[in-house]
């Protein structure tokens, strides 16, 4: 699963999970479901800031959703917009706000990840044609 968001004009991430940090958020739902209390449970990763080139520690904060979160100045933030749950996207998938980005974007985006915006943009085109 691949996802690109965007925070700022200078914090744009592309957060790839795979099937073991897959396993890992699942596994941390099964729990929190089966938990008496309101838990979020943290899933440990790793995000690329494609600004910077850099990789950055992420955490997955799993309950009844699992989010994804960076630190930005100082604060967490989440990553995907309030209404998306990690669990429900499909495998590529651009936020929102990255998308009203785009265009900002491009001087940072790699090879991969122009494959992964022209996917996701193949992926809507056959969706509203349906």
């Amino acid at each position: 699963m691949n996802i690109l968001a965007y925070l700022d004009p200078n914090n744009f991430y592309r957060l790839t999970i795979n099937s073991d940090i897959i396993h890992d958020i699942k596994k941390a739902k099964a729990d929190a479901d089966d938990c008496p209390f309101d838990v979020r449970i943290p899933v440990m990763t790793k995000v690329y800031h494609i600004n910077t080139k850099t990789w950055l520690d992420c955490t997955i904060y799993v309950s009844d959703t699992a989010i994804p979160c960076v630190y930005f100045h100082g604060i967490e933030e989440n990553l995907l917009e309030p209404e998306d749950d990690l669990l429900k996207l499909p495998s590529i998938y651009l936020t929102r706000r990255f998308r009203l980005m785009l265009q900002d974007a491009k001087k940072y985006l790699s090879k991969v990840d122009i494959e992964l915006v022209d996917t996701w943009n193949e992926f809507i085109s056959k969706n509203i044609e349906k």
